[in-house]
């Protein structure tokens, strides 16, 4: 009886044992601040995918591909004139997607509600979306479907004109979605310029709507 009391202590013992070890090293992988590691792993993540996009410009730029060539293990062909804009279109928006993501992910992490978990796949997909769409617009813009008024032509300086708009689709990829959709209403007959001029003034009368202008403000002083 004395012998199986003494065995019984000594497992007790070494669950004991365990299971202290087990809450030291849980404490040892504790997070100070836990609302914190999700906006954290997120900036990490865009710093890192910002240095790629920032390789893959630099082997579009000089047509060297030297970073590729160490994944690939062999420089690929040059593409042709036409296909590196596109390229650079596609950088430049993947840029201005992570950029922008950098942006607001700062802006909403000081906020007193904190990080919302509910945007973190948006912070992953963004730089690809913003890519593709960046190389979309710069066809767009190339085959004379959309005019934008920048001051500028295509034909002065076609590496920077295309790394341009693709930044700017990159970083306003909401706008430019919107923009697209209306386009391809208006190409398929479902609207027209008028109905899209009207549109946009009625969400500006909405937007303005309650605040009253110079000459509808109430005088504040006494009678």
């Amino acid at each position: 009886m004395t012998t199986d009391l003494s065995i019984q202590g000594q497992a007790s013992e070494k669950s004991q044992g365990k299971a202290a070890t087990t809450r030291q090293l849980l404490s040892w992988l504790s997070i100070p601040h836990p609302e914190n590691f999700l906006p954290g792993l997120l900036t990490i993540y865009l710093g890192a995918s910002l240095i790629l996009w920032g390789l893959l410009l630099m082997d579009v730029a000089t047509q060297q591909f030297l970073t590729l060539a160490r994944f690939n293990g062999g420089v690929p062909p040059k593409p042709s004139e036409a296909l590196t804009q596109i390229l650079l279109a596609l950088c430049g928006g993947g840029i201005g997607g992570i950029i922008y993501s950098i942006d607001k992910l700062n802006k909403y992490s000081k906020q007193k509600d904190g990080f919302d978990k509910r945007h973190t796949s948006d912070y992953f997909i963004r730089q690809f979306v913003a890519a593709t769409l960046g190389a979309i617009l710069f066809i767009l813009v190339s085959a004379g479907f959309i005019n934008l008024e920048i001051g500028s032509s295509p034909n002065s300086t076609p590496g920077y004109f295309a790394f341009a708009i693709g930044f700017m689709a990159g970083f306003g990829s909401y706008q430019l979605t919107r923009k697209l959709d209306d386009i391809i209403k208006v190409a398929f007959g479902r609207l027209t310029p008028e109905d899209i001029v009207g549109k946009k003034e009625d969400s500006e009368s909405e937007a303005t709507e309650g605040s009253p202008t110079p000459k509808q403000k109430v005088s504040t002083k006494p009678r």
